[in-house]
């Protein structure tokens, strides 16, 4: 019963952690205008083309995971997107 209260908390931490995460590429209006204020040579298009590659990186990126959740561990998929999103 213990083990199956902790596996609750785990997936319940884990969902908001990725839904905080997935989350924080659809805020991109609120840098979009800071960006803008600090490079005032970039045009809207370029704004919207790094928005653009963010968002094909993010999508690449999470379908890499779920075809590397069936060959490798769950473990090792979170610590490569660790990496990946630390930097």
């Amino acid at each position: 019963m213990k083990n199956e209260r902790r596996k609750r908390w785990l997936y319940a931490v884990s969902g908001f952690l990725i839904m905080l995460v997935s989350g924080d590429i659809y805020a991109w209006n609120v840098f979009s205008a800071s960006i803008a204020r600090t490079f005032p040579a970039w045009e809207n298009s370029q704004l919207s083309l790094v928005f653009t590659i963010a968002l094909i990186s993010f999508c690449i990126a999470s379908l890499a995971a779920g075809f590397l959740g069936g060959i490798r561990s769950r473990w090792f998929i979170w610590a490569a997107a660790a990496l990946f999103l630390g930097g």
